[in-house]
């Protein structure tokens, strides 16, 4: 399990709504992803999940800067 500093930076990097977008990915509640990244669960499905998509969000942006001539 990630510990609460590693959510934290995490949850900061992410973009507004990714809650909403994980949720529904996922088919977990927006209740059971804000308890995650609060420490108030440590279910490592919705961990995998929410790594998953972090993951894919960084690839997806760094791409962006790249081709943008800005990495």
């Amino acid at each position: 399990m990630l510990s609460l500093e590693d959510r934290k930076k995490i949850r900061e990097q992410l973009p507004h709504g990714a809650f909403t977008e994980i949720a529904k990915k996922s088919h977990f509640s927006q209740c059971t992803i804000s308890f995650w990244f609060s420490g108030k669960s440590n279910s490592s499905k919705a961990e995998n999940i929410i790594l998953d998509y972090y993951i894919k969000y960084k690839n997806e942006r760094d791409e962006k800067l790249k081709a943008a001539g800005l990495l």
